[in-house]
């Protein structure tokens, strides 16, 4: 099977389910939508699905007989996509040391529903952004920093904050002696 996915969640309640020939002489499908078969000919089924968890599974048959259904999937219809999971931080590193002021934050994407944009936390100053990639210009010093997502149904949890250090560099004058 290909789509949706195993486990997709969708507010959309029309569903195209596809997947593909097993190899052979088809003549057509059995998909099985919580219980009820649908007979195709073809490698998609237009379905409308309620709001709620379903099962859905699909067998080729030919003169010879059927095939074993294919294990099922699930899709849930829901009235709204859960919450984005909490990012998870990538760079910089936790501790960093750095003499250089230009900073890029960078994280991902975690578990949960997909994000509308994220909340960049840098010492305690939030700035909404769209991509998980964001550059600020720092003071030198300790800064903190931390993201969440997040999308209609609400924020994730902040990421466990990281640290940097950005120390001002220090001009060496050589010495002459005479």
């Amino acid at each position: 099977m290909l789509a949706p996915p195993n486990g997709t969640i969708t507010t959309a309640n029309a569903i195209d389910l596809m997947w593909q020939s097993g190899g052979g002489e088809v003549i057509g499908y059995n998909v099985d939508v919580d219980g009820t078969i649908i007979t195709t000919s073809n490698t998609t089924s237009a379905t409308l699905l309620p709001i709620g968890l379903h099962s859905w599974s699909v067998r080729a048959y030919n003169a010879g007989g059927y095939s074993a259904w294919a294990s099922p999937w699930t899709v849930e219809v829901s009235n709204t996509l859960p919450a984005p999971g909490t990012p998870i931080l990538i760079a910089p590193a936790n501790g960093t040391i750095t003499t250089s002021t230009s900073i890029q934050f960078a994280w991902q994407s975690g578990p949960g529903g997909t994000p509308d944009g994220y909340h960049i936390d840098v010492n305690g100053s939030i700035v909404t952004v769209t991509n998980p990639i964001s550059t600020a210009l720092l003071p030198y010093g300790l800064t903190t920093w931390t993201v969440r997502a997040f999308n209609a149904s609400g924020p994730s949890a902040w990421a466990t904050a990281r640290t940097l250090n950005v120390l001002q560099p220090h001009l060496f004058l050589p010495l002459i002696s005479r």
